[in-house]
């Protein structure tokens, strides 16, 4: 995460799964228990699976604030 010009990495406790075989559910938390920052993201997959394309919202630590937004995750070839 990049927050006022300087990276910041952040740990994230993850649950969840697939659903119907082509959407992914997680819900999130930060792995602090003392930072407040936690979400969901749901994504599908491409008809051609290497990438998923989704959504994400929940409260970030870093801005205080509701966040929301768009993601992607690609396939990494060997």
């Amino acid at each position: 995460m990049v927050a006022e010009g300087k990276e910041k990495l952040i740990f994230l406790d993850m649950k969840g799964g697939f659903l119907y075989d082509r959407f992914l559910k997680l819900d999130y938390k930060n792995a602090d228990s003392n930072t407040i920052q936690f979400g969901s993201i749901t994504l599908e997959l491409d008809a051609e699976p290497k990438s998923m394309n989704g959504k994400f919202s929940g409260y970030g630590s870093v801005n205080k604030a509701i966040v929301f937004g768009d993601i992607q995750l690609e396939k990494q070839w060997p």
